[in-house]
């Protein structure tokens, strides 16, 4: 059962994503180039929360829009029970052409922290495929929760994986001129072992959330409940011999 709460566009976030969508083509007209993980630029950082900094040490590999469901399971369908985690499913997309300086409309990267509720938004009329194909986003890699319900996210056809734990979490922080519904916690995964490639010992942050809020009770739901989320992924990771190689 797919639920989310995010019903309508604004005004604005429509505006945004026709500028958005109008920077996408262009940039897409012709085949992306393979990009580099050192290609982001060092002075991207998470935005300011109370999350701690990355580690010393650690690069920045990747900037990921997950646009997926939070999921939850419910014992009965009625208000007695209370609606438990049970992970995350999303694709990944990768946010780098929003990010690199390589075309004259570099101020679209302000943007960047508008375009999970924007993506929802068009998810929740159409589709996830519909929503990530008119952004533009190339798909990266998948983000999931394994059986021992630590979330994993893999990356460049499973040469890259990072499995994580908690680290830290905080309230979300709703971008001005985005939607102001409910949004999951921001929040920092650390390793957890089980990585690979250069993610070994790196760590991930997730921001810009929105939607994927636990409903309120079981009441009419079914055993298992999907609500719609998307967010931004930063990952960190180890500045190895990997970042000569392709994507």
């Amino acid at each position: 059962m797919f639920l989310t709460t995010l019903k309508t566009i604004s005004p604005l976030q429509t505006l945004l994503l026709a500028i958005l969508t109008i920077f996408t083509i262009t940039t897409t007209a012709s085949p992306l180039p393979q990009l580099h993980p050192r290609a982001l630029p060092p002075t991207l950082v998470p935005p300011p929360s109370s999350l701690p900094p990355p580690p010393s040490g650690l690069v920045l590999k990747r900037v990921l829009l997950g646009l997926g469901t939070q999921n939850y399971t419910c014992a009965t369908s009625t208000t007695a029970s209370a609606p438990k985690s049970n992970g995350a499913l999303a694709t990944l997309h990768d946010l780098s052409p929003l990010l690199l300086p390589v075309k004259p409309m570099t101020a679209v990267a302000a943007l960047a922290p508008l375009v999970p509720p924007l993506a929802l938004a068009r998810a929740a009329e159409s589709s996830y495929t519909t929503a990530a194909s008119l952004l533009g986003l190339p798909s990266s890699g998948t983000h999931f929760f394994d059986a021992a319900g630590a979330p994993n996210f893999v990356l460049s056809g499973g040469a890259e994986v990072f499995r994580g734990k908690l680290q830290a979490r905080t309230p979300a922080v709703v971008p001005a001129g985005g939607s102001a519904a409910p949004a999951v916690d921001w929040l920092i995964l650390a390793d957890a072992g089980g990585s690979r490639g250069s993610l070994v010992g790196g760590v991930v942050y997730r921001v810009w959330t929105a939607g994927g809020v636990v409903p309120a009770s079981c009441e009419g739901l079914g055993k298992e409940v999907g609500v719609g989320y998307a967010a931004v992924y930063w990952v960190y990771g180890k500045p190895s011999g990997d970042d000569d190689d392709d994507d």
